[in-house]
């Protein structure tokens, strides 16, 4: 069944609320955003009158603005979450209030929030309609309407509200595939820069062309021949890894996730990598009179681009949902050992070890490993790829 979701932002004091900002979004905008991605077919917010900064601030959202004398008129339709404009709801209440759908009672889901049939609703719309605030409206509403479970979200009622309704947030950014120093490190610094930035209009793409051209810049340090050129490289290339966080942290946390951001992310992470094991091997060929790390790098190319492809044409060439996101290299559902550690192979982690040998003066080591490596990867992969095919026919 279908449900729809309802803001009436009524007084000075609700518009307020509504337009507040939260995370580089006004707080309305967020909350109708949430709820159409938790499934939500359509969204209105009432006014008692035009509103130029409201009606701005649903622009994209695909909610309607009407006048709470019109919609009162006029009501009828699908079950109805209604929250007051100063309400964060979490993604479990939005779930809960979408299981109550067919339900003919109205459902408190605490004080900002309840849950109403369209009988309800239309039998009730006389007393509605003479609403002066949210407040009113939803204890209207409300009336004496069965408790179901406990309110779950943030109410933002000031600046302190927001910063931890904004710290909230951040945190449910982290991935739970992440590896061990992606988690522990590169994430916590990536967030501490989406902070700062998610006030600006600074976009993902703008995050990913910064990370990519700081990535080359470090690669091309490796065609040097000191080590204090080949340290400055591998850490340009960590920083290179711990800014790409940032793309997918905006997107998701301003709902600005795309296919082709996530394209675009896939493969400029991919040509970083790539000039940096084609540098090292040309940088190290050209300083040694030696053909063997040209050899190297050319494999480690080569298994990369491999590698590379084969998981955008089984996982991401199909379009799902708004955005590609790619999490792991089969799209099986029951992930066995060897997806499991190839999963593991395929997180950045490994820019931890360049860093080390280049302090160590031993990139080498890192060049021939890779040169092996890469080329067995995508043969692991190639398997993989077949026994999902295999399992899909």
């Amino acid at each position: 069944m279908t449900s729809d979701i309802l803001i009436p932002a009524l007084s000075d004091t609700d518009k307020a609320a509504a337009l507040r900002d939260v995370a580089g979004l006004p707080l309305i905008r967020r909350v109708l955003l949430g709820a159409r991605n938790a499934g939500f077919d359509a969204a209105t917010v009432l006014t008692h009158g035009e509103d130029d900064e409201l009606r701005s601030a649903l622009a994209g959202t695909q909610a309607r603005a009407i006048e709470l004398k019109t919609w009162a008129d006029s009501q009828a339709g699908a079950p109805t979450l209604v929250l007051t404009p100063d309400f964060l709801p979490s993604a479990s209440l939005l779930e809960q209030a979408r299981e109550l759908s067919g339900s003919e009672d109205a459902h408190h889901l605490g004080h900002h929030a309840v849950y109403a049939s369209p009988s309800r609703i239309e039998s009730l719309a006389p007393d509605l309609s003479g609403s002066a605030s949210a407040e009113d409206f939803v204890a209207t509403l409300g009336g004496t309407g069965s408790e179901h479970g406990s309110e779950d979200g943030m109410v933002i009622a000031s600046g302190g509200d927001r910063q931890k309704a904004e710290a909230a947030l951040l945190a449910g950014l982290v991935k739970s595939t992440e590896g061990f120093m992606s988690r522990h490190i590169n994430r916590q610094i990536s967030l501490a820069v989406t902070k700062r930035l998610m006030h600006t209009n600074i976009t993902p793409n703008h995050m990913t062309w910064v990370s990519m051209v700081l990535g080359l810049v470090g690669a091309a340090f490796f065609l040097l021949p000191s080590r204090e050129a080949h340290v400055l490289g591998a850490a340009l290339f960590l920083l290179h890894s711990i800014l790409d966080g940032c793309d997918g942290e905006l997107a998701r946390l301003k709902f600005m996730e795309s296919r082709s951001g996530g394209v675009f992310d896939f493969w400029s992470d991919n040509v970083v990598h790539m000039a940096v094991f084609a540098c090292i091997g040309i940088g190290l060929g050209l300083h040694q009179g030696a053909i063997w790390p040209l050899l190297f790098a050319a494999t480690a190319v080569i298994g990369t681009i491999a590698s590379a492809w084969m998981v955008f044409n089984h996982t991401m060439r199909k379009p799902k949902g708004d955005g590609p996101l790619y999490t792991s290299v089969s799209t099986g559902e029951c992930k066995s050992m060897i997806v499991r550690i190839a999963d593991i192979l395929s997180r950045r982690d490994f820019i931890y070890l360049v860093l080390i040998l280049a302090i160590f003066g031993k990139l080498h080591w890192f060049l021939i490993a890779t040169g092996i490596g890469a080329p067995i990867y995508a043969l692991v992969l190639t398997g993989i790829v077949l026994r999902d095919i295999r399992n899909a026919s």
